[in-house]
């Protein structure tokens, strides 16, 4: 079993109200799960649980979610940190506000892949295009060097999608990846 979740559960502190309430599912490896459900049914809340995402002040989060057999929620942060980019990737539902907007795109990927690599300058910058190259980026040297706010929404969309896919992780989650895509991704 790839990833595991078991009666997961998410509430908000203030108000008491499970935005996500015992969920359990199980995917195996190569194999894709879709989650389905109107606005405000929790999906995103689901992702962010899973990523340690929620924040501690304003949610209480309960249940188990096992990678690979070993349960990450109870893992210290240097050993999920590791995990999340490398084995678990996410492209996030909103990349206008997903990427750090005074720091250009390229170096922003770079780091992403120079975190769990450990690699030269020039072989981040070649696993970059080849990322921005298979997410449909095709002007992989003007996006290096563009701020966040210089592309649009489709762009910044195939970026976290590279972002995601640039260390070749086992599992990707993605919450609603394709949002601002007007054309298919290869």
């Amino acid at each position: 079993m790839l990833l595991e979740i078991k009666e997961l559960s998410v509430k908000v502190k203030s108000s008491g109200v499970k935005a996500v309430n015992g969920i359990n599912l199980s995917v195996d490896e190569g194999e894709p799960l879709l989650i389905l459900g109107q606005s405000g049914s929790g999906k995103t809340m689901i992702c962010r649980a899973l990523f340690g995402l929620t924040n501690r002040y304003n949610f209480d989060v309960s249940g188990q979610i096992f990678f690979e057999g070993k349960d990450i929620m109870s893992a210290d942060t240097k050993k999920r940190r590791k995990l999340y980019g490398s084995d678990i990737a996410l492209i996030p539902q909103n990349p206008m506000t997903s990427f750090d907007p005074s720091c250009k795109l390229g170096n922003q990927l770079a780091e992403t892949y120079r975190i769990h690599n450990k690699s030269s300058v020039k072989a981040a910058q070649n696993a970059v295009f080849e990322a921005m190259h298979r997410a449909g980026l095709e002007q992989c040297k003007a996006i290096w060097s563009s701020y966040p706010y210089m592309l649009s929404g489709g762009m910044l969309q195939r970026a976290a999608v590279a972002a995601a896919i640039i260390n070749h992780p086992k599992l990707i989650i993605a919450d609603e990846p394709t949002t601002a895509l007007m054309q298919s991704i290869e």
